[in-house]
């Protein structure tokens, strides 16, 4: 019985290629700013600055307190975050 040899030139064009069953993902920003972010709606006509409040962290108390004594005071301190507005978007065409 004669040998046969198949070469890559004897084969049809659209059977030499492999078809990955799997679709690649499509390329999608990577806003990680987003994972934390806080959403907030602005009324019409209130401003392009939103402006929100927070007290500082307190000190961890990591001596014990002696019997019959009051501990000292921690003073609260207010920090104030402001963000710009801006209108971000985009377009395919």
């Amino acid at each position: 019985m004669p040998d046969v040899l198949t070469t890559s030139t004897q084969v049809a064009p659209g059977l030499d290629t492999f078809y990955d069953r799997v679709i690649l993902r499509s390329a999608t920003p990577r806003l990680v700013h987003l994972k934390w972010a806080q959403e907030a709606m602005l009324d019409q006509k209130s401003g392009s600055i939103y402006k929100w409040h927070r007290y500082d962290d307190l000190t961890d108390a990591t001596t014990p307190l002696p019997e019959g004594e009051d501990p000292n005071a921690q003073p609260l301190s207010n920090i104030s975050l402001t963000a710009q507005v801006a209108w971000y978007g985009t377009y395919v065409n």
